[in-house]
């Protein structure tokens, strides 16, 4: 899209659909007046991920590695701390938006009598990343580890059952007319759908606007204010839905 702000901040956006990714250049260039724009991944200043989506982790380290010393900015619902990224909450407000690129948006370099020497060359050093959690500073000594090359990106999974099923979450065959196995169809809803489901609901009732949600499957849309969610969705991907 387009630039109208004479210097825009260059972003790159991950973890997001086409659509989304539509969605999220009119957003820019509307309620955020075209202060930043999206761009191809070599030419951003600033990484936008969506922490929401089922494989955000993977993607995190990937942008970890492949350009290291970006800043990275996390959309999600629920509060992250994560070592060298910056949380933002969602719905994105457009102000807020704004102040984290700013902030985070690097410094122009200029050329000083200084630097007409060239630099010594350095080693860079990367810190291994094992998820989408924060860790700990290793002690000691770290050996070093020559870095493997970057995996290829993966694209978002749309329409897609398989991967679906993964983030809902499967259990085998279970007797319901047997008390013993009963206790078998439990699960954590923290770690599927249901919950990132319940946490967007509650979202967009205490904003009192209406609220896409992306995952792996099809967006859901969430009007709080009459109390509907809908769903574009054919037979088929219902019955995955429904289980």
């Amino acid at each position: 899209m387009k630039a109208t702000h004479p210097d825009p901040i260059r972003v790159a956006l991950f973890g997001m659909d086409a659509r989304s990714l539509k969605t999220f250049e009119l957003y820019l260039a509307g309620p955020c007046h075209g202060a930043a724009v999206v761009v191809v991944e070599d030419e951003a200043e600033i990484d936008l991920l969506d922490a929401d989506f089922p494989t955000a982790g993977e993607l995190l380290q990937s942008r970890w590695t492949a350009a290291p010393g970006r800043p990275i900015v996390l959309l999600s619902l629920q509060p992250l701390a994560i070592a060298n990224t910056t949380y933002l909450a969602k719905p994105v407000n457009a102000e807020a938006l704004m102040n984290t690129l700013n902030g985070l948006r690097p410094a122009p370099q200029t050329a000083s009598p200084a630097d007409t020497a060239p630099a010594p060359k350095t080693t860079a050093t990367s810190e291994k990343h094992s998820g989408l959690v924060d860790e700990a500073t290793p002690q000691g000594d770290a050996a070093v580890q020559t870095p493997s090359p970057p995996r290829p990106r993966r694209h978002p999974i749309e329409s897609n059952e398989g991967g679906f099923t993964a983030l809902l979450g499967v259990t085998g065959d279970i007797d319901f007319d047997d008390p013993k196995q009963i206790i078998a169809a439990r699960f954590d809803p923290n770690l599927y759908f249901l919950s990132y489901a319940h946490e967007a609901f509650k979202r967009a009732s205490e904003y009192g606007q209406a609220m896409q949600l992306h995952s792996a499957w099809k967006p859901v849309l969430i009007f709080p204010g009459s109390r509907q969610v809908w769903l574009d969705a054919d037979d088929k991907q219902t019955r995955v839905f429904a289980g």
